[in-house]
């Protein structure tokens, strides 16, 4: 969803770099969609910096036309936060969505590995650049969206980069610009058989190499960091709460409570001194009581003190709680 946005906010960029169209409603879809997209995933904010310095090298860009597309970008972020406030959820709309979004982590796959799987997108990239500035003919409105598409390109690495998690699912933000130059290459091939080569070593290839790395074929991509490692003990069949990062647990069971990200929970069952935090883990618990508790870092013995009649309808077995049965 966020990267279909960003499609719609590249095709409003393209029309404002265009001098026959500026206009005041193009700028404030472009901030929109680019607003509408950060809401899907928070990184992509990294787009609306990026896109102001596009405007301002290939347009008369000015003070009131950047308050403009500033202005369409946190439209959406502070309806978000209206919507949010009225209902008395505006810290947790602020601690799950805005701080709970963590930047420069480490990556599950390794770049060496990213650079494998991406070998022929990049080589078709590359050879495409140098053929197309040797061979198009380009009007001067099409050499700007050249360049245009490039630093496009150069924004969403700088998104990985600063986002990090990097996953080969992660890299559809470098498609339109892949996109732009492969087939303008493609479709300065004169001869047809040549280009529908071409075409299909292209798709072809991509999907080769998936495949084989998905099977462990190329020893230099490993996946292995992007799964969890399973956890022996862990009980089957089973609605649990899990208050660590032990994702293995959640292998052959159900999530209860809805407090999964540990990152995102722990300051709610660590400071159980603050009111508000304890009616939210009450709330959550009586509407998704969870059959066992894993609490390695010992934290429900401080909520069970707040929550008296919580604590009567479990017993702890070392780091687990379990439900007591019925009487």
């Amino acid at each position: 969803m966020a990267s279909t946005l960003l499609l719609l906010a590249l095709n409003n960029l393209f029309k404002e770099v265009e001098f026959r169209v500026q206009r005041d409603d193009t700028l404030l879809l472009l901030g929109l969609y680019l607003g509408l997209a950060s809401l899907f995933v928070l990184s992509y904010s990294v787009f609306l910096p990026g896109t102001v310095i596009i405007l301002a090298v290939f347009t008369r860009l000015s003070i009131r036309k950047t308050l403009l597309l500033i202005f369409g970008f946190s439209l959406p972020h502070l309806l978000l936060m209206v919507a949010f406030y009225f209902n008395g959820n505006f810290e947790f709309l602020w601690s799950n969505f805005y701080e709970g979004t963590t930047w420069f982590v480490a990556n599950p796959v390794s770049l060496r590995a990213m650079l494998y799987l991406s070998a022929i997108p990049i080589g078709y990239f590359l050879f495409s650049l140098v053929m197309v500035n040797r061979e198009a003919r380009l009007t001067k409105y099409q050499s700007q969206l050249l360049q245009i598409m490039f630093f496009w390109l150069l924004i969403a690495i700088t998104e990985i980069g600063i986002r990090g998690k990097m996953a080969p699912h992660r890299v559809i933000t470098y498609a339109p610009s892949l996109a732009y130059f492969i087939s303008h290459y493609i479709l300065l091939v004169r001869r047809k058989w040549l280009a529908e080569i071409l075409l299909w070593g292209f798709a072809g290839g991509i999907v080769t190499i998936a495949y084989l790395a998905r099977y462990d074929m190329i020893n230099k991509i490993d996946y292995s960091k992007m799964f969890f490692s399973n956890v022996p003990s862990a009980p089957s069949n089973k609605r649990i709460l899990v208050l660590d990062e032990q994702w293995g647990y959640f292998e052959n069971n159900k999530l209860a409570t809805g407090f999964y990200d540990w990152s995102v929970s722990e300051p709610y069952f660590r400071d159980v001194d603050y009111f508000q935090n304890v009616v939210l883990i009450d709330k959550a618990f009586s509407q998704d009581l969870p059959e066992m508790i894993i609490d390695p870092h010992q934290v429900m013995p401080n909520v069970f003190k707040r929550i008296p009649g919580l604590a009567n309808r479990y017993s702890k077995q070392e780091t687990t709680y379990v439900i007591k049965p019925a009487n």
